[in-house]
């Protein structure tokens, strides 16, 4: 998609890009968690870019399932771990190692709902993944991976632009 706009008083173009992975596709509701190599269900990464006289800027942003073994039958169905929660966590380690590698940072933005016991564990499990990964790094790493939870369904619910009224910074 493309559109002539201004962005605090300059005139140029919005390009927005958005790529899917092949590795682990699936419609939505049907394919959940990751694979032995980390790949995650319903991968996207969106650019987006805004081209003016003097130059372009370009901000990256991906999605996808949370990066563990886990499935659920249908949207409200309960939700199962499909494998030891020790091979979760080479998944999840394998993501991040990937995620890592392709953008070098990385801010996590949980939108589970904690209001829902489905997605309450998932987030208990996820958590516990995050905090071994973290420790788990050497500190001569240089990238750098934030962890943020976001009560998307508490904080939003019914707003239209909730997301424009928490614009928050983010400390990295």
């Amino acid at each position: 998609m493309e559109s002539t706009t201004t962005a605090d008083g300059v005139e140029g173009q919005l390009i927005l890009i958005s790529r899917r992975k092949y590795a682990k596709a699936g419609s939505r509701y049907f394919a959940r968690g990751a694979d032995d190599n980390g790949n995650v269900a319903n991968f996207v990464e969106t650019e987006q870019q805004f081209w003016w006289k003097d130059g372009v800027t370009s901000f990256v942003q991906i999605r996808g399932s949370v990066p563990l073994f886990w499935s659920q039958k249908e949207l409200s169905g309960e939700l199962l771990f499909t494998k030891a929660a020790a091979l979760s966590e080479t998944a999840f380690k394998r993501h991040m190692q990937e995620v890592l590698s392709e953008y070098n940072n990385a801010i996590l933005i949980n939108l589970l709902d904690a209001h829902k016991p489905n997605e309450q564990r998932l987030i208990k499990v996820y958590e516990s993944a995050m905090k071994k990964f973290q420790r788990g790094r050497p500190k001569s790493e240089t990238s750098f991976v934030k962890y943020i939870y976001f009560d998307y369904h508490g904080k939003c619910k019914g707003q239209v632009r909730c997301m424009a009224s928490e614009n928050r910074r983010i400390e990295v």
